[in-house]
């Protein structure tokens, strides 16, 4: 199966990471908590120290994030996404974030050729 890139491992994350585990996937994980990356990484993912790192990693990415500073910052950030994302690369955010962050991540990724999808 193919890795599947995570960043967001709180609440909701957390247990949407560990199901795509439960059904064979492979993860490269970032959250800036790292006990609970440190728990991933003991169950077999792929740890990544920044969301760049995640992109380089893996074409099909889900960020899980608690509002909209958090996903731009996860995209579009100094380590964000975008600096390694692929083009083709698929991007679920499942994050609780307003209107305008999602039309402008999706814009974002548009420029890297790649697809966002608004999955709250």
């Amino acid at each position: 199966m193919t890795t599947v890139g995570f960043i967001g491992l709180g609440n909701m994350g957390a247990h949407m990471a560990r199901n795509l585990m439960k059904n064979g996937h492979k993860l490269v994980v970032y959250d800036i908590n790292t006990t609970v990356v440190a728990a991933f990484k003991a169950d077999g993912a792929q740890v990544a120290g920044c969301p760049a790192e995640v992109a380089a990693a893996a074409k099909d990415i889900i960020t899980m994030l608690p509002s909209s500073p958090h996903v731009r910052k996860a995209y579009g950030g100094d380590e964000g996404l975008l600096k390694e994302m692929q083009p083709g690369t698929l991007c679920i955010d499942s994050s609780t974030i307003d209107q305008t962050a999602s039309i402008e991540v999706a814009g974002w990724c548009q420029e890297k050729q790649s697809k966002y999808v608004d999955a709250p």
